[in-house]
């Protein structure tokens, strides 16, 4: 399983409804199955709470060696994106499904105040979903909106930009999006929701933030202000997906995983 506690919906009814299917369908799904692993400890406490046997966690993996190491300084090119930025442009992207619980819409809150002041300032949001129409619609200088990408593409995008903004209200289990921001070796800014403080350490692999528009807006520009910390906060995120987060390692515990279970 990869969510960490029931999805909350606008309408309550709905809420209430999500609530009541996990507590009381979940349980009897899970008996279905062998075995139940989770992509992270709150995603195991969670499901131990709807008394489910989860019995192990196995993180999400990331092919690290997709991702260059350092980033081009002059001349860099974003997938679906009109321009071509240099070394004193900063690019701060959004990645992710363009849902309001994901908070594409508080970031686009914060870039509004921010881009007037700073003519370097740059904001990607990449993804498809319900929010995308509306938050495209409201037309401001310096920032892109790019629809789906490919993989590929996400892989481009990430190595030519310098940040990533993920304010998320959802019931995120670990997401993806922080695994190859950090592979790419972006600085990330992130809501600590469900499994994410099990990968960013405020302060030392990233910053934590409320997901608001005021405390996105002054944490990103400590990290724009801040070039050493940015530097530091994105080195400590890259050796750790590398050590602990790349593919062929998770790929290794699920092989030594099933033929354990195997042997039994």
């Amino acid at each position: 399983d990869h969510c960490a506690y029931s999805p909350k919906h606008s309408s309550k009814i709905v809420t209430t409804v999500a609530k009541a299917v996990d507590f009381l369908l979940t349980p009897q799904v899970a008996r279905l199955y062998d075995d139940t692993l989770c992509v992270s400890k709150a995603t195991k406490k969670y499901l131990q709470g709807l008394g489910v046997n989860a019995s192990a966690v196995f993180y999400g993996g990331v092919d690290s060696k997709k991702f260059k190491n350092g980033k081009a300084k002059s001349k860099r090119h974003l997938p679906k994106v009109k321009k071509i930025f240099d070394e004193k442009d900063v690019v701060v992207v959004f990645l992710g499904r363009m849902i309001y619980s994901k908070g594409p819409q508080v970031l686009l809150g914060a870039a509004k105040s921010m881009v007037d002041k700073n003519s370097h300032l740059y904001f990607v949001f990449a993804g498809e979903g319900e929010a995308l129409k509306k938050l495209k619609g409201q037309k401001v200088k310096n920032i892109f909106f790019t629809g789906n990408l490919t993989q590929t593409e996400v892989v481009r995008l990430l190595g030519n930009s310098d940040i990533l903004v993920f304010p998320t209200m959802h019931h995120e289990g670990f997401p993806l999006t922080l695994l190859e921001a950090g592979a790419a070796g972006l600085s990330v800014i992130t809501s600590n929701q469900g499994g994410i403080g099990e990968l960013i350490k405020d302060g030392e692999s990233g910053l934590i933030v409320n997901p608001s528009v005021e405390d996105v807006k002054n944490k990103l520009t400590r990290l724009i202000e801040d070039e050493k910390l940015r530097e530091r906060l994105s080195q400590n995120l890259q050796k750790r997906v590398k050590s602990d987060f790349d593919r062929d390692i998770i790929a290794e515990k699920y092989y030594k995983y099933i033929a354990l279970k195997l042997a039994l």
